[in-house]
């Protein structure tokens, strides 16, 4: 029997999540937001390394944590959102997350907006991120 190595998103995810990160370090240049990228901040529930994908100086919140991820088409990222509720919780931070991208499922932007105070200050798509930003620039 051969094991054949079935191609799948990986490189597509992996690019779509850079350009999402890319985007994220833009609206925050624009604002005159100071960030950086790939910023440790914990440790997932395995004992890896977790990484805020941004670290910005947001006024009122300090180095804030940013945690962005991209969904093309509906599967198998939905499933993974405990995961990464799970992952923040052990940070002992408080994070913004940040979901782009047609194929998240009401369901999970609706559980994930009930995680709200559990180390997760809030979730916002795009749209959310810059007019948060804009509010805490305001005071």
């Amino acid at each position: 029997m051969s094991t054949k190595k079935m191609p799948g998103p990986g490189p597509q995810a992996d690019d779509s999540h850079q350009a999402l990160i890319v985007r994220l370090g833009a609206i925050c240049a624009e604002r005159g937001i100071a960030y950086e990228t790939n910023v440790p901040i914990g440790e997932t529930p395995y004992r890896q390394p977790f990484k805020a994908d941004l670290l910005c100086e947001v006024p009122g919140y300090g180095a804030l944590p940013i945690i962005a991820r991209f969904q093309h088409n509906s599967g198998s990222a939905d499933q993974k959102l405990p995961y990464l509720t799970m992952a923040i919780g052990r940070t002992h931070r408080l994070c913004l997350v940040v979901l782009d991208g047609p194929g998240w499922s009401e369901g999970a932007l609706k559980w994930m907006g009930e995680r709200k105070g559990d180390r997760v200050l809030d979730t916002v798509d795009m749209d959310g991120f810059d007019a948060f930003l804009v509010a805490a620039l305001r005071g």
